[in-house]
């Protein structure tokens, strides 16, 4: 009876034990928050060209043809830039200079959920990826050509799926893949067989 109490004590230690540890996790960054964190670090390099080539121009900044990561870059354009003499409007000509940004690429994969414990919540390695070209000077005489690669990674518990990707950008939702055979089909085995452990633990103890 003392070995059937034992094994039956080891395997509630870690379901517990990874419940506590769940319970206080912080908020993951969500993917808007993400997006536009790698942007900004993209956006260096079109800041220090505004600056060699003088603050006080005007400048009109043109993301290519109107798509949903256009209008995403050029919303965090205007928050970083709203100190400059920007414009964004493309039939406007009274500029001194413009910014060309091309091959504007967005978007988020996650890996195969897997779970840090036997009976833990799972988790998805999530990667933001940002990727875009950019020129400047006037539209026949673009100029200083370069090119931004940049990316987030980090581990996020499934749960928060719908709170990371909660934007009102399709771009910054992706599926999350099918998790394996031994997280879909054993593990919740492995849970059903803890709690009826538990509760057979729990009247042999008050048997005695």
């Amino acid at each position: 009876m003392f070995r059937q109490l034992f094994f039956i004590f080891l395997l509630i230690i870690p379901f517990k034990t990874g419940f506590t540890q769940q319970n206080s996790e912080e908020l993951p960054k969500t993917n808007y928050n993400a997006f536009s964190d790698v942007l900004n670090k993209g956006m260096t390099m079109i800041e220090d060209d505004v600056t060699i080539l003088g603050k006080e121009k005007i400048f009109k900044m043109d993301a290519g043809p109107e798509s949903e990561t256009g209008n995403f870059f050029l919303n965090v354009c205007k928050q970083r830039f709203s100190a400059y003499r920007f414009v964004y409007d493309k039939s406007t000509d009274s500029i001194d200079y413009g910014l060309f940004v091309r091959n504007l690429k967005l978007g988020v994969e996650y890996s195969v959920p897997e779970g840090k414990s036997l009976l833990g919540d799972d988790y998805t390695v999530r990667k933001i990826s940002v990727s875009f070209s950019y020129s400047s000077g006037k539209p026949e005489h673009e100029s200083n050509g370069r090119n931004f690669s940049g990316s987030f990674k980090d581990t996020v518990n499934v749960k928060y799926l719908d709170y990371i990707q909660n934007s009102g950008f399709a771009f910054m939702n992706s599926e999350l893949p099918e998790k394996s055979f031994f997280r879909k089909a054993f593990v919740p085995a492995v849970v059903v067989l803890v709690s009826a452990a538990t509760v057979i633990l729990f009247f042999t103890i008050r048997s005695k």
